[in-house]
């Protein structure tokens, strides 16, 4: 059932108790910056999702979902052809650290199926609607349980002046075998030096960074493209289609042809 966006947030607002569930193609538009007073769990299928926050954007693959607590300004971008299912719930003053900070997350068979019996529901769930309202309740229980592994699929925007154009480089030649010593070379740097500007600017090392990247690149060329993964592998600059399936086994949780069968 298709609900336009507008009605969507106006509908998420109005109530105060229970749940809202919403299962829709996402547009090839940009959602603009908005907020809610819910929280929000959002799981895609059919492509890779981009979800910017302030200072951050998330890319949300297949066989995954991103926790945003209420109050945090987002907008999300995705293809014509990916289906969006968001989950609302209704703030709990619980205590628990997981609720309170964005993550993305692996979904496992359980939870998937979870996930899958909301698709039953469309719009608020009440407490009047006790069976339905339950089983969302205990759903967000038990993420905190499900959902070990916080998993590095965002990338965080620099502040420091210095690594607009650093990382404007690694965006533009991340089909090439780059290394932090000649990255650090052509732009004035030592490796350690430059090494230390990103941990301090944006919390995650160059090199972190680089391969944060290319497996996000990697997720959108599998979505997207009928490349082999030998050819996926050279254009996210990886010589060795082993040591690329290594690292995104790795990162992903799964092998790239694992992933492609899963509907990335």
């Amino acid at each position: 059932m298709d609900i336009q966006l507008n009605d969507v947030w106006s509908n998420v607002e109005s109530f105060r108790s229970g749940a809202f569930c919403v299962h829709q193609t996402h547009s090839a538009e940009i959602v603009p910056m908005h907020k809610h007073n819910k929280d929000q769990l959002i799981y895609t299928e059919g492509g890779v999702v981009h979800i910017m926050t302030e200072g951050n954007t998330w890319y949300l693959p297949a066989r995954h979902y991103i926790w945003l607590p209420a109050g945090m300004l987002h907008s999300t971008k995705g293809h014509a052809s990916v289906v969006m299912r968001s989950i609302y719930f209704e703030p709990e003053n619980d205590g628990n650290l997981f609720y309170a900070q964005p993550g993305i997350y692996a979904v496992n068979d359980l939870l998937l199926e979870m996930i899958y019996q909301t698709s039953h529901w469309v719009g608020h769930i009440s407490p009047e609607n006790t069976a339905a309202y339950h089983f969302v309740k205990a759903m967000r229980a038990l993420l905190p349980q499900l959902s070990r592994e916080k998993m590095m699929f965002n990338l965080p925007s620099p502040k420091d002046a210095r690594l607009f154009p650093v990382v404007d480089y690694l965006q533009k030649h991340i089909n090439e075998p780059l290394k932090v010593a000649e990255i650090a070379k052509r732009f004035g740097f030592s490796e350690r030096s430059l090494e230390r500007l990103f941990i301090s600017d944006i919390k995650i090392s160059c090199i972190n960074y680089l391969r944060t990247l290319r497996m996000i690149s990697a997720l959108e060329l599998l979505s997207n493209s009928k490349l082999t993964i030998s050819e996926i592998a050279s254009k996210v600059g990886y010589e060795s289609s082993p040591t690329f399936s290594n690292t995104f086994q790795q990162i992903i949780g799964m092998r790239p042809k694992m992933y492609a069968r899963h509907g990335g």
